[in-house]
C-alpha cells in the first residue's frame, strides 16, 4: 500500500467518522467522551504540522494544484475548527452549534472525497495488483 492510499484510508476509517461523531453528538447536546475530543485534537495538530511542512518544503515546484489546495484547506479550515471544537468540549466550554454543523460537513466531505480517490485509483489502469 502506498502512502497516498494509507492517508486516504486513514481519513475514511478514523478521521472522517470521528469528526462526524463529535459534530453529531455536540449538535444534539450529548456528551462526548474526553478521549474522542483529545484524539481528534491530536490528529488535527499533527495534520496541521504535516500540511504546514508540506507548504514550506513542497516535494514539487510550487504551483496551485489540488495537493496545494488540500494543504491550505487543512491549515485554514479543518484544523482551526477541529481544535476549537475539541478543546472547548474537553474543557466543558460552550460551543456554537454552527461549529458542530461545520465539523459534520467536513467529516462527510472528507469521507466522500477520500472514497472517491480510492475508488478512482482502483479503477485506474495504472494500478498494479
Amino acid at each position: 500500500m502506498d502512502k497516498r492510499t494509507f492517508i486516504n484510508l486513514l481519513h475514511i476509517v478514523i478521521i472522517a467518522p470521528l469528526a462526524i461523531y463529535i459534530g453529531y453528538k455536540g449538535y444534539n447536546d450529548e456528551p462526548v467522551e474526553k478521549f474522542w475530543d483529545l484524539l481528534l485534537f491530536v490528529i488535527a495538530i499533527f495534520g496541521f504540522v504535516y500540511h504546514f511542512l508540506k507548504m514550506i518544503n513542497p516535494p514539487q515546484p510550487v504551483t496551485l494544484n489540488m495537493y496545494r489546495i488540500i494543504n491550505i484547506f487543512h491549515l485554514i479550515i479543518f484544523t482551526p475548527i477541529a481544535v476549537y471544537v475539541t478543546a472547548n468540549q474537553y474543557y466543558d466550554q460552550e460551543v456554537s452549534k454552527v461549529f458542530y454543523i461545520l465539523l459534520i460537513i467536513l467529516g462527510v466531505w472528507a469521507l466522500l472525497y477520500n472514497l472517491y480517490v480510492i475508488l478512482k485509483s482502483l479503477n485506474s489502469p495504472n494500478t498494479s495488483s
